[in-house]
């Protein structure tokens, strides 16, 4: 699975992503609940998403390249 800003910022620069490819779930999160493009993942997803993810994946996931 991979994921995209809405907003086009670089997920790296927002200390989201780190240099391995790995997201943090909760900065992530929280980017979009603070950024109007991005808030479209919570209409998308939905909150359980997230909730889900970090149940199962802990708050690290690796984003695909695909």
């Amino acid at each position: 699975m991979k994921f995209m800003l809405y907003c086009s910022n670089n997920p790296v620069d927002l200390g989201i992503e780190d240099e391995q490819g790995i997201w943090d779930l909760i900065k992530f999160r929280e980017h979009i609940e603070d950024c109007v493009p991005c808030k479209r993942f919570m209409y998308l997803l939905g909150e359980e998403f997230f909730d889900s993810m970090i149940g199962m994946f802990g708050t690290k996931w690796k984003v695909g390249k695909s």
